[in-house]
């Protein structure tokens, strides 16, 4: 739906077809897209963050460094023997050295271990400014949004809340929707009886209306269009529990016996990509169940 280009857009990466962006004052933006070729092979974590901070000392360079997860001996290896995870650690603590004061990020926590999500999380949890990030971490979204946007048709919508608050109100929106218009067919259906009020009378659709109201206030336990809902609770189950294999694999991938092993190490991680491609899938056809 162009989330990734409308963020690009608002952080001044790239420029609108058509349109305008109005910057607020003293604005200045920090963008994060998981691009990590603007670091220098031949550099270490510590000569990355004194290059981009020269007037820093040197308890402020590893401060930084250290809120990052990079101690002792690791600020001095070498970038180009960096895992994915590290070198997206070290391109945020470089971003937040610049401090900006809205950050733009898009899929913020991908690649990165438990460890480093946690530090990310406890990072931006305490960023003054605004954070506007595409993720499909469902608990990254709940832990750190307020709002959320929805691209979709070509529009955005606003909603109120984390992304569980969202869920909840397009449920809510969906069967408000699918009992009105089973409504409107009940009545459409309904034979005229001898001597009733004629469909199309004001006192008729008003009364059609009342009931429809009605209808929308009752709660429903899925959105009334699902037109399986046994297998959309299926799809939701799966995407819970690929979830929940998505965080023991995090916390397995830190661990001493998994970590200091490279055979293990390495089957972990090609494992959570795996479930991370899935649950990307699952996200993407629970969204398209409920919008469609």
């Amino acid at each position: 739906a162009g989330k990734s280009t409308l963020l690009k857009i608002l952080a001044g990466r790239i420029q609108p077809l058509s349109g305008e962006i109005l910057w607020g004052h003293k604005t200045h933006c920090g963008y994060y897209d998981q691009d990590t070729s603007d670091l220098r092979a031949d550099a270490t974590p510590y000569l990355e963050l004194r290059r981009a901070q020269p007037l820093w000392t040197d308890q402020q360079v590893r401060d930084l460094l250290a809120r990052f997860l990079f101690r002792g001996e690791e600020i001095e290896a070498s970038v180009a023997s960096l895992s994915g995870g590290e070198r997206a650690r070290l391109a945020l603590a470089l971003l937040l050295s610049r401090s900006p004061n809205w950050l733009a990020m898009d899929e913020p926590t991908n690649h990165l271990d438990l460890a480093a999500r946690t530090a990310l999380e406890e990072m931006l949890s305490e960023f003054d400014g605004t954070l506007v990030f595409v993720s499909h971490d469902r608990a990254f979204l709940d832990g750190l949004c307020t709002q959320i946007l929805e691209v979709d048709h070509g529009g955005v919508r606003r909603y109120t809340g984390n992304y569980s608050d969202y869920r909840a109100r397009r449920r809510e929106e969906e069967a408000a929707r699918s009992a009105a218009r089973s409504a409107a067919n009940s009545t459409s259906k309904a034979p005229t009886k001898l001597g009733s009020k004629p469909q199309g009378s004001k006192e008729t659709s008003k009364e059609t209306s009342r009931e429809q109201a009605k209808e929308a206030e009752k709660p429903k336990s899925a959105p009334g269009k699902i037109r399986n809902p046994w297998l959309f609770e299926k799809l939701e189950q799966r995407i819970m529990a690929l979830e929940t294999e998505l965080k023991s694999l995090h916390e397995a991938s830190v661990s001493e016996e998994v970590y200091r092993n490279a055979t293990k190490l390495r089957e972990t991680q090609m494992r959570i990509a795996e479930v991370e491609r899935d649950l990307a899938a699952a996200n993407a056809e629970w969204e398209a169940w409920v919008s469609s």
